[in-house]
This record gives C-alpha cells, structure tokens and sequence, in this order.
C-alpha cells in the first residue's frame, strides 16, 4: 500500500516538475525567438532603406552623367557655331560658353587626328596623345565619346569628350556604396540565410549564411529561392544603371531550431522517463528476487533440522530390528527431502546441468506412489 502510494506521489511530482520545465522552457524560448524575429525585421527594414539610399543615389548620379552629355552636346554646338560664324557676328557668348566649362575634359581635333584644342587634360596625359596614333589609341581604350561638328559643307571636326573627374570619382564612391551595401546584406549580424539575384531571379549575384557545398546546387539554389519567397517578400534592389537585383531571406538557423527545440525537449523527457521507469522497474524485480533467493536458502536451512533428525530414527529404528523395509522406505523419503532442500538451497544460484536418465527418473516416480 505505502509503496503504490509512494509510486504515485513519485509520478504525480515528476509529471508536475516536467510540466513546469516545459512551460518555463517555452516562455524562454518564444522570448529568444520574438527577439530574433524583431531583428530580422529590423534588418529587413534597414536593408530596404538602404536599397531606397542606394537607387537615389544612383539616380543622381544618372542626372550628373545626362547634365554632362548635355554640357558637351551645347559645347559641341558652341563649336559648331564658332566655325560657321562670319567675320562681323559677335561670337563672345559661345568662347565665354566653351572657356567656362572646368570639369568636362575634351579634345577636338580634325578628321585625321590632328589636335586643334584640349581641355581639363594636364600636360602628362597631353604628351601620351601628341600623336594622332597615340590619340586614337587612347580614345579608344577609355571610351571616349565623340560629337562630329559639320562647319563647312562635308567638312567636320570632332569633339571627343569623356566622363569629368568629379563625375569618375563619383561613380568609383557608387561602386564602393554598393560593394559595401551587398556585403553588409551577405554579412550580416543576424546571421539570416540570404541570396542576392539579378532581375530575373534565376542568376545568384551573392548569398549569405548558406552553406558553400550546397550553392553548386543549382535546383538546391532554386528551391532554396522559392522557400525564402515564401516567407518574406524580395527586397527590390538598384544595382546600378539600369541594373537591378532582388535580395530574398528567411529566419535565422537559431529560430528555426528554436521552433523544434520544445519538441526535442519533450521526446528527450519522455525518453529519460522511459529509460527510469525500466530500471526502477528492473530494480524493483531485482529485489523482489532478492527476497524470494533468501526465502528459499532459508527455508533449505529449515529443512535440514528435521531431515537431520529423520535421519537419526532410522538409524534407530534399524538397530532395533524393526521391518527394514520401513527403513528403507523412510530412507528413500529422506532422500528425495534432500533433492528438495538441494533445490532451495540453489535458487538464485546458477544451475549446474548434467545428463539424466529419464527413464529411470520416471520409473522412481511411478513406483513411489
């Protein structure tokens, strides 16, 4: 009765105490993933922002390129009309345009590369082009962009113009923006899995947090991209000039396992709960082992009082010439007494086996009843 009642109470309490640790396990948990929620929010957020800085910033770049082509396309004209004008028409106003230009470097020359007026190149970079070879080796390799100017008939001159220093080192602190806004995507903080496309959403331009083994998987990838679209909306990025990409994510690794932790903690309780009640059950059989072991050696010791005593009478009973088939009788009871004080004696002993004749076994056992 106490030790049912004992079970009891034991099972009750432990049922309490993993009904407690659960309860407790899950409020901590479900705060550790609010907070990996809200910082993948804010790091979406801030992505977007960024993204929204980043295509700003380009398109004022793409203004200060349109305004320079534009500069060069009035100098062209200036140019143009310089050469076309007659000797009493006062041309002040195209000089004066074409001398207040300071960043547009230009160089214009006639059909067959002869030089007839620079601007904004200094005399290092003249003498690399005092050639019409070196010239039009230069202004091929860094992309010149040229203006025929018709001043007579079929006669014209060129006025071959590039990008501004200020422009180029604009466009080297857009290029440095962007390089920066991507890996700060890749890596960042919250250890979010991230993938970075172009606009069709099937070539990968970066990733983040994902393992390097499975990226050579192209349908791996694929599906990766269909699951993360899934969970979040893409983020709409600029890229650059007419260029733009999509930025995908999904939770954290740690969330992820955060949601399957509670079920691993339960399936590992009720493992651990399976295992104690097998050896507490294990024990409890033992010892019930234990009690029946010591019964049966004790009552082989009780055995062998009367059996002692048995043996004695007959040693009487046949110094008094009493029938000996009495005697031999009651011998053959203090035997088989003994097999059975032998047999209590070796519970819970390891048996000793050795051949018998069965025959001669059963035969004994018929003639005594």
């Amino acid at each position: 009765m106490n030790t049912s009642y004992a079970k009891w109470t034991l099972f009750i309490v432990a049922i309490i105490v993993f009904a407690l640790t659960i309860w407790y396990s899950n409020i901590l948990i479900e705060n550790i993933a609010r907070d990996e929620r809200n910082k993948i929010k804010i790091w979406a957020d801030a992505i977007q922002r960024k993204a929204s800085l980043v295509k700003y910033t380009n398109e004022f770049f793409e203004k200060v390129r349109a305004e320079e082509q534009n500069k060069a396309e009035i100098m062209a004209k200036a140019f143009q009309k310089i050469n076309t004008a007659s000797s009493n028409e006062d041309i002040s106003f195209y000089t004066e345009l074409i001398s207040n230009n300071q960043s547009i470097p230009y160089i214009l020359t006639d059909i067959d590369g002869n030089i007839s007026a620079t601007k904004n190149l200094d005399n290092v970079y003249l003498k690399k082009i005092n050639t019409p070879e070196k010239l039009f080796q230069v202004l091929k390799s860094e992309n010149y962009n040229v203006i025929p100017i018709n001043y007579y008939k079929d006669l014209y001159i060129y006025l071959y113009y590039k990008e501004s220093h200020i422009y180029t080192q604009l466009r080297a602190v857009l290029s440095d923006l962007l390089e920066s806004f991507i890996s700060e995507i890749v890596e960042n903080s919250s250890s979010v899995p991230v993938i970075i496309t172009d606009s069709t959403q099937k070539n990968i331009l970066a990733y983040g947090n994902i393992n390097s083994y499975f990226v050579k998987d192209s349908s791996f990838m694929q599906a990766t991209i269909a699951s993360m679209q899934s969970e979040n909306p893409p983020i709409y990025i600029t890229l650059g000039i007419n260029n733009y990409g999509y930025v995908f994510y999904q939770e954290s690794i740690l969330l992820k396992n955060l949601r399957i932790f509670p079920i691993i903690q339960i399936i590992l309780v009720f493992i651990f709960a399976i295992i104690a009640y097998l050896l507490f059950n294990f024990a409890w059989r033992s010892e019930q082992n234990q009690i029946w072991v010591g019964m049966s050696k004790e009552t082989a010791h009780q055995l062998g009082t009367p059996l002692s005593s048995l043996m004695a009478w007959t040693e009487i009973l046949r110094s008094e010439n009493i029938n000996p088939d009495i005697v031999v009788e009651m011998e053959k009871d203090i035997a088989r007494l003994e097999t059975i004080t032998q047999r209590f004696s070796k519970i819970g002993s390891t048996p000793d086996l050795s051949p018998e004749n069965i025959q001669d076994i059963i035969n004994n056992f018929i003639h005594y009843f």
